[in-house]
């Protein structure tokens, strides 16, 4: 918790330490990301690493809010060395304060690999975008339902808009 604590505090400061930089904004923009981070079941015995990718589609709907479509693939590894397939859906949100900086969140489904059913999804991410085309994030999501506990994901998020 201390590391994600220490994480989301670097990435404020950084992000109050840019200036905001002035371009145009494109009506659609596409980003394909990779993803990695920690990760476990919310009682805390299977926790691991996870590692993936995702891509997030954004609609400019004002200049402060943009539409966000996201579907993605992650594999969290747990304690006891089982790998589990994550398939991320998402539809969500994102609040821009300044040119570079930006809060989202999104709700969606996880279809969970090896039987794990489907799962009711929600993430919050908080991140800043550098030079126009790097979009670096903390992300956070929830994964709850269709499975024997539920999932929880932190990790930082990495993605080049087109």
């Amino acid at each position: 918790m201390k590391k994600l604590l220490l994480a989301a505090f670097t990435l404020f400061v950084c992000t109050t330490v840019l200036h905001a930089q002035e371009y145009e904004e494109k009506t659609i923009t596409i980003t394909p990301a990779i993803t990695g981070g920690y990760g476990g079941t919310v009682d805390g015995y299977d926790e691991g690493p996870f590692f993936g990718g995702n891509i997030r589609g954004e609609y400019f709907a004002s200049d402060f809010y943009r539409i966000t479509l996201t579907a993605g693939y992650f594999n969290l590894k747990l304690s006891q060395g089982e790998n589990v397939p994550l398939y991320p859906v998402l539809l969500g949100v994102k609040r821009h304060f300044s040119e570079p900086f930006y809060i989202g969140t999104g709700l969606g489904i996880t279809k969970v690999g090896k039987g794990g059913g489907t799962a009711f999804t929600y993430n919050f991410n908080l991140g800043f975008i550098i030079r126009q085309q790097f979009d670096l994030s903390l992300e956070i999501q929830s994964a709850r339902g269709g499975l024997d506990d539920a999932l929880v994901l932190a990790g930082l998020r990495l993605g080049y808009r087109f």
